[in-house]
C-alpha cells in the first residue's frame, strides 16, 4: 500500500526479483510488473487473497486506522503484515488478536503511535511480532545534500521544487 517514491522502488524491485506485485495508492499509477489498483472503490480487490502486505501510505484522514481487522480479514489466511509507513495506520488491538487467533501469522512493525514504543506495549511480547526500532528507510548525508542543493538550485532558477507537501492531500 503506497505507490510514491519509496512504495513504489519497493514494488518495481519485488517485481523485478520475481514476485507477483500488487499495489494500491490514492490515485492510479503504472508500474512495470505490477498490478496496480486505486483509490477506495479498488481496496478490497487489492486486498483479496494478498499474503504479504506491506504498508507505506501517507498518514491521512483517508489511512488512519486502516491496518485493522476488516483489512487483516480480506487478506489470505496466514497472511503477514509490514508496515512502516505510520504508527497512526495500526489498530493494534485488531492486530494482536489476528496473530494471536492464526489469522495472521505474522508481522513486522518499524513505526509505532508512541515512539519510542512504551516497554508495556503488547507487541513487544506478542509471538510473531517483529519489533523494530524505526529504521526502515534513512537517508545518507549525502543524498539528503544533494536533494537540498537540487531545491535550491531549482528555485534560483524558477523551477518547480522536488518533494512538496501538497496541504490539499495531507503529505
Amino acid at each position: 500500500m503506497g505507490l510514491g517514491s519509496l512504495g513504489g522502488a519497493i514494488a518495481g524491485e519485488l517485481a523485478e526479483a520475481g514476485y507477483a506485485v500488487r499495489g494500491w495508492s490514492r490515485s492510479a499509477r503504472q508500474l512495470s510488473g505490477v498490478r496496480t489498483f486505486s483509490g477506495p472503490a479498488e481496496f478490497d480487490q487489492f486486498l483479496d487473497g494478498l499474503d504479504l502486505l506491506i504498508n507505506l501510505l501517507p498518514l491521512t484522514d483517508a489511512t488512519r486506522g486502516i491496518l485493522c481487522q476488516k483489512t487483516f480479514e480480506a487478506l489470505a489466511p496466514n497472511a503477514a503484515v509490514i508496515n512502516c509507513g505510520r504508527g497512526q495506520h495500526l489498530q493494534v488491538d485488531d492486530l494482536v488478536n489476528a496473530v494471536n487467533s492464526g489469522r495472521l501469522r505474522g508481522a513486522l512493525l518499524d513505526v509505532f503511535e508512541k515512539e519510542p514504543l512504551p516497554l508495556d506495549s503488547r507487541l513487544w511480547n506478542t509471538p510473531g511480532i517483529v519489533v523494530t526500532p524505526h529504521m526502515a528507510s534513512c537517508a545518507s548525508h549525502d543524498c539528503i545534500a544533494q536533494q537540498v542543493a537540487e531545491n535550491a538550485r531549482r528555485l534560483a532558477c524558477a523551477e518547480p521544487l522536488l518533494n512538496q507537501v501538497d496541504p490539499a492531500l495531507g503529505y
